[in-house]
């Protein structure tokens, strides 16, 4: 698991940080490259997948770190 090498709880955030980055950025780019014409809206099924993908992700990625918190770091 990604989340069991990172020791303290500043690298498991930063980690958390960067995964949620790379999956909004992605999506800001499909929706960019659908809004000015380059990509054909015939590859619209991508960006409903982002959308539906992203939260489902993300929140899944959150609720994770806080069960994590709540298990492990009971200081």
């Amino acid at each position: 698991m990604i989340f069991k090498a990172l020791k303290t709880k500043k690298q498991r955030k930063r980690q958390v940080e960067l995964l949620l980055t790379v999956f909004f950025d992605s999506f800001l780019i499909d929706l960019f490259l659908h809004l000015f014409g380059i990509v054909p809206f015939k590859l619209d099924k991508i960006l409903i997948v982002s959308l539906i993908i992203f939260p489902i992700i993300s929140t899944s990625i959150y609720a994770y770190e806080k069960l994590f918190e709540k298990v492990f770091d009971k200081d």
